[in-house]
């Protein structure tokens, strides 16, 4: 008698857990598993952006290490006083700013010629820092450790931030869409019953 009414009691609530509860709209349905997707995608993401910033460290570092052999400091001289345009109207902001200017630097016994940044104000003859690559032109300064670092980890935490931000619109869409179907729904529900019970 015991293990009859212990099986009838797992059988019900057997049927309860397997059941739909029949206060669950379909479109609570809709809303839950398209929470549950967005969730494991989320979830997914985030050996996905390690992988990519671990990509772009490894990248950069071998770029670092490239550019720190083949960039080199040197010093430009101007060649002309680095006076401001004349349509540039003189303030204490235009005064302290930059402007280009002719400059002459030696590389390896070869003499070059370009237009640099130079502090508005400064004569000719004043030595600029620069970097050139090892043909003697003019290069942008190689990158850091640093700098690959934080590249890394921009991409990570970038690509992990625009893929959730993506995802969070279409849940909030889905989520729109399916509250105002919902709101119709209760509208409808509630028309129906006012008139069903409407005393005239």
């Amino acid at each position: 008698m015991r293990r009859k009414n212990t099986d009838h009691a797992r059988s019900s609530r057997v049927d309860l857990v397997g059941g739909q509860n029949p206060l669950v709209r379909r479109s609570d349905r809709i809303q839950s598993r398209t929470k549950s997707v967005i969730v494991t995608l989320m979830i997914l993401m985030l050996p996905l952006a390690t992988w990519c910033a671990m990509s772009t460290l490894s990248s950069q570092q071998n770029r670092s290490v490239e550019q720190q052999t083949s960039r080199h400091a040197t010093s430009a001289e101007t060649t002309a006083d680095a006076t401001a345009p004349s349509t540039l109207v003189q303030s204490d902001f235009s005064s302290q700013g930059s402007t280009t200017v002719d400059a002459k630097w030696t590389y390896r016994g070869v003499e070059h010629h370009e237009e640099i940044s130079a502090v508005t104000g400064s004569p000719a003859g004043t030595a600029i820092p620069i970097w050139v690559d090892d043909n003697g032109a003019r290069s942008t300064q190689p990158i850091t450790h640093a700098d690959a670092v934080a590249a890394a980890i921009f991409t990570g935490v970038g690509s992990l931030f625009a893929v959730s931000l993506i995802l969070l619109g279409l849940y909030s869409a889905v989520r729109f869409n399916l509250d105002s179907k919902r709101d119709a729904e209760w509208d409808l529900a509630i028309k129906n019953f006012m008139d069903s019970n409407s005393l005239s």
